[in-house]
Parts: structure tokens; C-alpha cells; sequence
């Protein structure tokens, strides 16, 4: 009990701090990150301009593999946002690691309605927030229909939507293995998408960002599913 409320008064005290802040952690995990995926796994980069350098946006990938946030991370031109399990932060000091790398946790409450407060939040704040709307990693690479979480985010925050197709991550780094082996991987970001009152609908809107996030893997995408929720790495 003690530890629930020890978990509790930490979640309550989440700041989020301005995306256009110091944080030399954010900076120095960065450069590591981005030495291994280049040397290691051929990282390639397409469409790096489509991600507006400031404001807030969505950017919603695929998610085949562990490798999927620190790629999209690594290719993007500025500093981004995630969403984590509230589980990563029971331990202080780790939970005070990986908030330093801009990974902040989910509230304890329903975890879809939990995830929508924290994003919103996070985009008013300008930051750049990662999403994947498949909810957790594909177990074979191929797409997983689309959480309709995507739509409300966009219509609420008024951001656009940046699609970004991941390929080769689960090849180099599937579920079940430990380390990841040597690829090609490539990050590639598409055209945004605005959310518009007068002709989308919240599945039409996740239909479109999941038909341009497939193009990008190279994927035909899954058909779009209903349940909300932002969904975390």
C-alpha cells in the first residue's frame, strides 16, 4: 500500500517542461542512439522536413519492434515526447531516468482515457508527441489495425498528424530476441494530416493516417478498430 501511494504522489507530480528546454541527457542519449543506429543498422531518413521544427504534432508509426521509438527518436529533427507503462516509474531512480528522456508516464487511471489527458497535455506544452495507434508491437510485422485515440488527439489539440513508416526494425529486432542483429533499417515521415470537422469522422481520420503510415512501411494497413486510446511503447 505504502509503495501504491508513493507511486501516486509521484504521478502528481509530473511537470512537463518546455520542448525548447536545456536537457543535456535528451542530448547525450541522443547522439549514442543515433552513432549505433547509423553504424549499426544503416539507419536511413526520409521526409525529416515534413515534421514541423516546432509546435505541437502527432507523429503516429507503426510498432514492430522495441527498436520503433529510438528510430523514430533518432530520425526526427527535434526533441520528442513519449508515453510509458506508469509500471517503468516504480523505481525513483529509474523513473527519473527515462523522465529525463522525455518518456513520461501514464496516470493510474483508465489507461485510454489516462493516455488522451497526458498526450493533450503534452501538446499544448508544444511538444511532439509519439504514437503508436496499433497499441503494442505487431508479432509478426504485419500491420495491426489502427486505435481510434489518433482522432481524438488531432481533433482536440487541433495538431496536425505526421504518418512514419518504420522498415526493417522487426527483421534487425523481432520479439524474442535479445539484442538486436545488424540491418537496414529506414525511418520515412509523410505529408501531415489536419483533422477536418467537415469531411472526416474519427474513423475516416484513423483510416487515412493508417493508409499513409502502411505506405511508408510498405504495408497495406489493417482495417481501422474502434477502441480509444493513445497507445504508449
Amino acid at each position: 500500500m505504502e509503495t501504491e501511494r508513493r507511486a501516486r504522489d509521484r504521478d502528481a507530480e509530473i511537470e512537463i517542461r518546455d520542448p525548447a528546454g536545456p536537457n543535456g541527457l535528451y542530448k547525450c542519449c541522443h547522439a549514442i542512439c543515433a552513432a549505433v543506429m547509423y553504424s549499426y543498422l544503416g539507419l536511413r531518413v526520409r521526409g525529416r522536413g515534413r515534421v514541423p521544427r516546432r509546435g505541437g504534432a502527432v507523429i503516429a508509426s507503426n510498432h514492430v519492434s522495441f527498436m520503433d521509438p529510438v528510430a523514430v527518436g533518432v530520425a526526427a529533427p527535434r526533441p520528442i515526447a513519449f508515453l510509458a507503462r506508469h509500471s517503468l516509474y516504480r523505481s525513483r531512480a529509474f523513473g527519473r531516468l527515462i523522465l529525463g528522456l522525455n518518456a513520461y508516464p501514464l496516470p493510474r487511471e483508465n489507461a485510454s482515457t489516462g493516455a488522451i489527458k497526458r498526450a493533450l497535455k503534452l501538446l499544448e506544452a508544444g511538444w511532439a508527441v509519439l504514437v503508436f495507434p496499433e497499441g503494442t508491437r505487431s508479432p509478426d510485422g504485419a500491420p495491426r489495425a489502427f486505435r481510434g485515440g489518433l482522432a481524438l488527439l488531432a481533433a482536440k489539440a487541433r495538431v496536425p498528424v505526421i504518418p512514419a513508416g518504420v522498415r526493417g526494425a522487426f527483421e534487425a529486432w523481432p520479439r524474442g530476441r535479445v539484442f538486436p542483429r545488424p540491418g537496414k533499417v529506414t525511418v520515412a515521415f509523410g505529408p501531415l494530416i489536419l483533422y477536418d470537422d467537415k469531411s472526416d469522422t474519427y474513423d475516416s481520420f484513423t483510416e487515412r493516417v493508417a493508409r499513409a503510415v502502411g505506405a511508408l512501411a510498405g504495408h497495406a494497413p489493417a482495417s481501422p478498430g474502434t477502441a480509444p486510446g493513445a497507445a504508449q511503447s
